[in-house]
């Protein structure tokens, strides 16, 4: 288990296998020629894909914490999801690039192999330097004053069952609204919003919804840190409250106001964004504060997995049920 392999074993397993999936999926053979096996392989590659993230946010996030001082523990804990979202941002612009470069026929026939190709190598890379990493002091330590442990793993996480709870109920929040913000609306947009305007020219449009979410993408990053510094300064819980009651008020009104305009896309995405930030940037130190250190990655990578499996990937059902009882559009294709 990654506490047993230590933090710095967990982050090269994570970066290792995001990469694997990511390569798989850059060569998956087409239906065409594989008939049903190739979505069967599709899906097995991106749960390779799952696992790794599930794995990366836990161990980077005990790795974080357990670096930083106590007097700027926001702040570093923000670093999470900027250089998540650096990632996620060079995704997007290499989106709008082929976009704008290759025609729609051969975007879908072969460009898309690219992104995927691209995410391989940043991340067989990324696995490479994390192998020249130190494991944290505090870590270290501690399994040297322990020794052989008394206890196993499965024993401590279960007796943590209670904080478990607490991290599924602070995770569920969370993701619902940065994948319904930085994935789920765009999407939307260029596959339903878009194609209903009369002047709607596939190429180019996709190609501003692109650029358009790139921006919110850097206007989360610089937020992000911000909203770290500010929690070292009046707290944790306060910057909580902010980005939850705000969420809540801006929410419903922003995806009733959005349509096929690519102006107010962008200001949905960076009103949204701004109190995202808020919670994204404390939410990994808040978690690991709430595990001890020796089951630190476990204890918080088991409740963190379940919540984004089960209501990370369902938000657009969550609001096409939404759409239904509250007349919001829908976001489920």
């Amino acid at each position: 288990m990654s506490d047993t392999l230590g933090r710095k074993r967990s982050m090269i397993l994570t970066a290792g296998a995001a990469g694997l999936g990511a390569l798989l999926i850059a060569v998956a053979p087409t239906y065409a020629a594989v008939g049903i096996l190739a979505p069967i392989l599709l899906v097995v590659r991106r749960t390779i894909q799952g696992l790794a993230h599930g794995g990366e946010m836990p161990a980077a996030g005990a790795f974080i914490a357990e670096a930083a001082k106590p007097d700027n523990g926001g702040a570093w804990s923000s670093l999470i999801y900027v250089f998540g979202t650096i990632g996620a941002s060079f995704g997007v612009l290499l989106g709008a690039i082929l976009a704008q470069t290759i025609s729609p026929d051969d975007l879908n026939s072969w460009g898309w192999r690219l992104a995927f190709g691209l995410g391989a190598l940043g991340s067989f890379a990324a696995m490479l330097y994390r192998m020249r990493m130190r494991e944290t002091e505090i870590f270290t330590k501690q399994v040297a004053a322990q020794g052989v442990p008394q206890e196993s793993l499965l024993k401590a996480v279960w007796r943590a069952r209670g904080t478990a709870i607490k991290i599924i109920g602070l995770t569920v929040g969370l993701t619902v609204g940065y994948y319904l913000w930085t994935t789920v609306l765009t999407a939307y947009h260029i596959s339903v919003l878009g194609p209903q305007t009369p002047s709607y020219h596939r190429g180019s449009d996709n190609s501003s919804v692109l650029w358009v979410t790139l921006a919110a993408n850097v206007w989360f990053i610089l937020t992000l840190p911000v909203w770290g510094i500010v929690s070292d300064r009046i707290g944790r819980k306060p910057v909580l409250w902010i980005a939850t009651i705000g969420t809540a008020i801006v929410s419903v009104p922003l995806l009733g106001w959005v349509d096929s305009s690519i102006f107010r896309l962008g200001v949905t995405l960076f009103i949204a964004n701004f109190f995202t930030a808020a919670a994204a940037s404390i939410f990994p130190g808040l978690l690991t504060e709430l595990v001890p250190t020796r089951i630190r990655t476990i204890g918080v990578g088991v409740p963190y997995a379940i919540a984004v499996a089960l209501f990370g990937g369902t938000a657009p059902y969550l609001q096409t049920w939404m759409s239904t009882n509250w007349g919001l559009p829908s976001f489920a294709w």
